[in-house]
């Protein structure tokens, strides 16, 4: 894999905090692990749907993320893209 990263100049990104939510379709759920699992530099993994399910639904993330959002930043939190985490 590293050959193929710096041949294509592809940066690899890992998540540190799941959300499991395409476990976990209740948004309080989805909510506190997300908010228990924040930490400075932490890359949470979200999905748009399950490749296991023939309907995806990605309900219960979206209603939980506007919960997530509005308490990470009142505990003092910010969001960047990947490429802004190189200049933190």
């Amino acid at each position: 894999m590293a050959h193929a990263l710096r041949r294509t100049e592809l940066t690899l990104v890992n998540f540190t905090v799941r959300s499991l939510d395409t476990r976990d379709r209740d948004p309080d759920g989805i909510t506190r692990r997300i908010v228990a699992g924040a930490q400075p530099g932490a890359i949470i993994l979200f999905h748009d749907g399950s490749d296991r399910d023939r309907a995806p639904d990605s309900a219960a993330t979206l209603d939980a993320l506007p919960r997530i959002i509005e308490q990470l930043l009142a505990s003092g939190y910010h969001f960047v893209t990947v490429g802004g985490l190189r200049t933190m």
